[in-house]
């Protein structure tokens, strides 16, 4: 949160991430953004969705790492 003498700007997120196999993970996430003096032309409220798809690269010569 940011806040001034003319404005407060807040921002709330949440996402989640899960492991499908042992490399493979699906990952979602969601953003609030609330403005209380926003520029003129736009809103007060703005979101944001994203989905993605996470990869992890693994070196089979390295030793693994202690779960």
């Amino acid at each position: 949160m940011q806040s001034g003498k003319e404005n407060t700007l807040t921002n709330a997120s949440v996402a989640l991430q899960v492991k499908m196999s042992d490399r493979l993970a699906l990952t979602a996430g969601y953003k609030l953004i609330d403005n209380s003096s926003p520029p003129p032309g736009s809103g007060r409220r703005d979101t944001l969705t994203t989905l993605g798809l996470a990869y992890e690269l693994k070196n089979e010569k390295l030793s693994p790492e202690p779960e």
